[in-house]
């Protein structure tokens, strides 16, 4: 029977044997992965027993001499692969709107139908009948969040979705992916990943969700840079630019990373070649303006504005010299402040070095180590935990434990390296805390004052244990490298002449020859530099 003579009788009724070869399957039919073994099996299926349930079928909307398959595009296949001339059909009248809702009330309940093919169903749906999500979520008795969440990945690279499709991805990590679609870079990169992480698993192991989503982290670290190691100001149109994005990592803390690296890396060169230049121009006791639009953004040393239009001067003599000598005594408290907050961070930084040097010789207690790894359990969700995962990866491959991917972001998987170390624990904590310790302030779990208790515990003292370092002799103005000499009883003939790189290196070669005489008793007199007084007196903030 052909769609010409179906046309006469009752369509809403007939059932007829129609020719396999004037059925045609519908466009818009939103299933298009047949499994190849189902096919065969329901074929040889139909060979033996026939087709029990005909298709649903209607005269082809732009062939008269055809029908389109409305439901049943499964059986029809298999029909054809069996070599079947006619198969049975039901002939209704239907319009578009009407076939579309028959195809999807079909196939939305299979189980064999795939996350991508429901998500074209519900669009479908969505832009032929008119409905919102809700209704047709109440229409098909499902919610409204699982229709919004399968046309989300739609939005998913087509490679990604044909990954989806495939079984190489769940579903859930599917999801998961949505919100970086618009950054390719982040699925360049997600293979590497991934294959990085499977290989930390025998052969034959499925990684899961949560494998899944270490490697999506893996690859965003990879394609971004963190806002934070910023030397700029990063205002809100500028995030824009730097297409910045908030996401929150395996332990809950938020993180705030550039997907464009390229305008990042241009501005960060540029506020330290500002940050180099006004140093050199404080070091050498020049007079240090700001640019307009600079990016490195720092008060002038002395803090006195260029004024560029004369205004006539009605002060006497004696208060033009007063309000300079105000104007010196501002400045050089300015100056004071400013190298007073530079020792801060400078001897925070200098008792973290000396206790993590103690922690690698196992030199504290075993209630001393005990203190410092319950502080730092109870803090793991600062979102600093980058910095301290990596350290913790590389103290468990130190004892010979098992390490799973570059960063230990998920608690299952520190726990895991954790459980699977043989060595001493006083060894492991010893070792891991020595690294612990060297995070820089405002990414460690303590504060400068914290570091400095654990200093005094440890009988560190500052002003026994001080050695002269270039590093430290950078932190100051050309006049403050003058008057630490002074204090040093350094010989003074020619100092002034030099400039402050110069008189950095002649003031470090001194120290050097006064050490060598020191120390083979040649001279007693002239002791070599000893801590500075303002440096020893110099109390660490607490920060709240």
């Amino acid at each position: 029977m052909n769609a010409t003579d179906a046309a006469d009788t009752d369509l809403n009724l007939n059932i007829e044997l129609i020719e396999i070869d004037v059925l045609k399957p519908s466009k818009t039919n939103a299933r298009k992965v047949f499994s190849k073994e189902g096919i065969a099996q329901l074929a040889a299926n139909i060979k033996q027993h026939g087709v029990l349930q005909p298709i649903l079928v209607r005269v082809h909307p732009n062939d008269a001499d055809c029908f389109e398959i409305i439901a049943g595009e499964r059986r029809y296949r298999a029909s054809k692969k069996a070599k079947l001339n006619t198969i049975p059909c039901r002939i209704i009248e239907s319009g578009d709107v009407d076939s579309l809702e028959k195809q999807a009330s079909e196939n939305l309940f299979r189980e064999d139908l795939n996350p991508i093919e429901e998500a074209y169903t519900w669009l479908n749906l969505l832009e032929e009948t008119g409905l919102t999500q809700q209704k047709l979520a109440t229409r098909y008795k499902t919610s409204q969040a699982h229709i919004a969440n399968r046309i989300r990945l739609l939005k998913l690279p087509e490679e990604w979705q044909q990954k989806l499709v495939d079984g190489e991805i769940p579903p859930t990590f599917a999801r998961d992916l949505v919100p970086w679609a618009k950054y390719p870079q982040v699925f360049e990169a997600l293979p590497d990943t991934i294959e990085e992480i499977r290989n930390n698993y025998a052969e034959g192991y499925v990684l899961g969700p949560m494998d899944f989503r270490e490697a999506l982290e893996e690859a965003l670290h990879a394609v971004t840079v963190s806002v934070h190691e910023a030397n700029f100001s990063v205002t809100d149109d500028l995030k824009k630019e730097l297409q910045v994005e908030e996401f929150r990592n395996a332990w809950g803390a938020p993180i705030e990373r550039a997907f464009n690296t390229d305008l990042f890396h241009e501005l960060q060169e540029k506020a330290k070649a500002e940050q180099k230049q006004f140093m050199e121009s404080s070091g050498s006791g020049s007079k240090s303006t700001r640019k307009n639009g600079s990016l490195f953004n720092d008060d002038d040393e002395d803090g006195i504005q260029p004024v560029e239009r004369e205004v006539q001067d009605t002060r006497s003599p004696e208060d033009v010299q007063a309000d300079i000598d105000h104007a010196e005594r501002q400045a050089a408290k300015k100056r004071k402040e400013q190298l007073g907050r530079k020792y801060a961070d400078w001897k925070c930084a200098w008792y973290q070095q000396k206790i993590s040097e103690q922690l690698d010789h196992r030199k504290p207690s075993d209630g001393f180590l005990f203190k410092l790894l319950l502080f730092y359990s109870i803090t793991m969700d600062n979102g600093v935990n980058d910095f301290r995962g990596e350290h913790l990866r590389s103290s468990v491959k130190t004892w010979g434990g098992k390490i799973k991917g570059e960063r230990y972001r998920l608690r299952a998987n520190s726990w895991e390296g954790l459980g699977s170390v043989q060595s001493s624990s006083k060894d492991l904590a010893a070792t891991t805390l020595a690294q612990y310790i060297l995070i820089p302030i405002g990414h460690n779990a303590f504060d400068h004052s914290q570091i400095g208790e654990i200093a005094k515990e440890l009988a560190i003292d500052i002003e026994t244990e001080w050695e002269l370092t270039e590093d430290f002799l950078q932190l100051h103005t050309k006049p403050q490298l003058l008057e630490l000499s002074k204090e040093w009883k350094f010989p003074q003939d020619g100092l002034e002449d030099l400039k402050r790189g110069e008189l950095i290196d002649r003031i470090l070669e001194m120290e050097s020859q006064l050490r060598l005489e020191f120390e083979k008793g040649e001279d007693k007199k002239q002791e070599p530099a000893s801590c500075p007084k303002a440096l020893a007196k110099t109390k660490l903030p607490q920060f709240v």
